[in-house]
């Protein structure tokens, strides 16, 4: 497998071990070359198009140069459409097997993976048959006997991550609207991502309904910088409609890429680009680096640009409540009669934390705890008061004995060590159900903090939530506030 999703990998990896296969993981394309060079060509291999170092269409011409199609199966996944169809175009080249969105459910990958392993083989040719595939048809009582091969169907199916284009372009206008600059934070941030990873230049990009327009940049010139490009060219628009960053190791050997005018120009010859995520979900556009030589930064390095990407989501996420602080704009506890009276906002505040589903937690401008509802302790598996003061890294690892992949997990929590991000992140647990923890940047006197809402979903059934512990009759209220901070 060579797939850079560790959350993606364990599943897949799970699919191949129930069909009696042992898998290797390669994250970038340099380690997939790795194990082929060690170990031949495999019988069957999971590439993702998108990968570093060296991207999945050259790792699969390297398989094809150690064994043709019947002794080594291939599925392609991509989240870029535009990489599935060229997959599809170069089929009488790459020869796969199957050809997935990288979103594509487990049911659909083990169906690819068992469709791939019961192909049938040229005639003459069941000695060229790789051995793993011989052994599934043993364990499945020979089914592929009767298999006929079929052509290579498109996966169109829709983002399911994506937000509607009409959200996704309203958010854009409120976080960071074109009548205004860009927060000075986002320069600050681009000229430090470009010396941290040694490229020509790095920018902020926003994707509109027609072009891409950059907010903040380094290293960039001429009309890119004032104008922007169009929709179609920009590479930032797979990023925004796959929901997952990309890399072009070579756009010059791309077999899409290289045909981009960017490309042809010599506006740039590699990229790289992670997703902005609103705590919403939606994806504004992309922090992004590109060079003028082939881009060498591993899949490690494509996860930090991944946690440099939550922090501007969150710079743009704490101007917007800087713009709105600074209008006037009526918050929840304003009413046509004026400012409600303090004692009245601290019980709707009572009321309403007390009594909804979701974790609710408070972090203040040291990321520990301030405030915590009851929902948030039950998620927690402790009580409201025992929440106050813990540390957000601490609340992050409590929770990950709890998830099917905990390392996965928490390699989506992941943020910068200081300054505001924004976050959105969904797993499985070992029960079955997902969990979804969002993060966004909120002010609160004297500065700024984080606002965390936890909840479960995709439950069938909702169960009753168990009992609350008694409360010490010293604290007033059900949700727990800091009697340091207040």
């Amino acid at each position: 497998m060579a797939d850079p999703d560790a959350a993606r990998a364990q599943v897949h990896r799970n699919l191949l071990e129930g069909e009696g296969l042992t898998p290797f993981v390669a994250r970038d394309g340099e380690e997939a070359r790795g194990l082929i060079g060690g170990k031949g060509a495999p019988a069957l291999a999971l590439v993702d198009l998108s990968l570093a170092r060296l991207d999945g269409f050259a790792v699969i011409k390297l398989i094809r140069a150690r064994a043709p199609r019947e002794k080594a199966r291939v599925v392609a996944l991509s989240s870029a459409a535009a990489l599935r169809t060229t997959a599809q175009q170069r089929q009488g080249e790459l020869q796969l097997s199957g050809l997935l969105a990288s979103w594509a459910s487990a049911e659909l990958v083990a169906k690819a993976i068992r469709k791939a392993l019961a192909e049938p083989v040229p005639a003459g040719a069941e000695a060229a048959k790789p051995e793993a595939a011989k052994k599934h048809e043993e364990r499945k009582g020979g089914e592929s006997a009767g298999a006929q091969s079929e052509p290579l169907e498109l996966d169109t199916s829709p983002n399911p991550f994506a937000a509607p284009e009409p959200r996704r372009l309203l958010a854009i206008e409120e976080l960071i609207p074109s009548d205004r600059p860009a927060p000075e934070e986002l320069q600050k941030i681009v000229e430090d991502v470009a010396r941290r990873f040694g490229v020509s230049g790095a920018f902020v990009s926003v994707v509109l309904k027609d072009r891409q327009r950059l907010r903040a940049s380094t290293g960039m010139k001429g009309k890119i910088v004032e104008e922007g490009t169009s929709r179609t060219d920009a590479f930032c628009t797979h990023v925004v409609e796959g929901s997952a960053p990309l890399v072009v190791p070579d756009a010059a050997v791309h077999p899409y890429f290289m045909q981009n005018p960017l490309v042809k120009e010599g506006s740039l010859r590699s990229y790289a680009g992670a997703p902005l995520v609103t705590a919403n979900g939606e994806v504004l556009g992309s922090l992004c680096i590109i060079d003028q030589k082939p881009l060498t930064i591993s899949a490690h390095e494509v996860d930090e640009l991944v946690i440099v990407a939550r922090q501007v989501a969150g710079e743009l996420e704490l101007a917007r409540a800087r713009r709105e602080q600074a209008s006037g704009k009526s918050g929840p506890f304003t009413s046509s009669q004026g400012q409600a009276k303090p004692a009245a906002v601290a019980r709707w505040f009572d009321a309403v934390l007390d009594n909804i589903e979701e974790g609710v937690v408070l972090l203040d401008e040291h990321r520990k705890v301030m405030v915590a509802n009851r929902a948030a302790a039950r998620l927690l598996e402790t009580t409201a008061e025992a929440l106050i003061g813990v540390e957000r890294e601490a609340l992050v690892k409590r929770l990950a004995p709890r998830f099917a992949n905990p390392a996965a997990y928490l390699q989506e929590m992941k943020i910068a060590p200081a300054g505001p991000y924004a976050l959105r992140m969904e797993a499985e647990l070992k029960t079955g159900t997902r969990l979804r923890w969002t993060t966004r940047p909120v002010l609160i006197d004297p500065g700024s903090g984080h606002l965390i809402v936890i909840s479960e979903i995709g439950r069938e059934t909702l169960e009753a939530p168990p009992p609350e512990p008694p409360q010490p009759e010293a604290i007033a209220h059900p949700w727990r506030i800091s009697p340091k901070s207040g």
